[in-house]
Protein backbone atom coordinates (compact mmCIF):
# COMPACT_ATOMS: atom_id res chain seq x y z
CA UNK A 1 0.00 0.00 0.00
CA UNK A 2 2.73 2.85 1.20
CA UNK A 3 4.70 1.58 -2.26
CA UNK A 4 1.64 1.66 -4.66
CA UNK A 5 0.74 5.09 -2.72
CA UNK A 6 4.15 6.44 -3.30
CA UNK A 7 4.67 5.33 -6.71
CA UNK A 8 1.14 6.38 -7.61
CA UNK A 9 2.03 9.98 -5.79
CA UNK A 10 5.49 10.43 -7.83
CA UNK A 11 4.00 9.44 -11.21
CA UNK A 12 1.07 12.15 -10.73
CA UNK A 13 4.16 14.43 -9.85
CA UNK A 14 6.07 13.36 -12.53
CA UNK A 15 3.36 13.77 -14.85
CA UNK A 16 2.35 17.70 -13.60
CA UNK A 17 5.83 18.67 -14.07
CA UNK A 18 6.34 17.26 -17.54
CA UNK A 19 2.68 18.74 -18.21
CA UNK A 20 3.88 22.54 -16.74
CA UNK A 21 7.32 22.08 -18.40
CA UNK A 22 5.64 21.91 -21.93
CA UNK A 23 2.98 24.15 -21.06
CA UNK A 24 5.67 26.51 -20.49
CA UNK A 25 7.29 26.22 -23.57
Amino acid sequence: FFFSGLFTLVHYKRTHYDYSSQANI
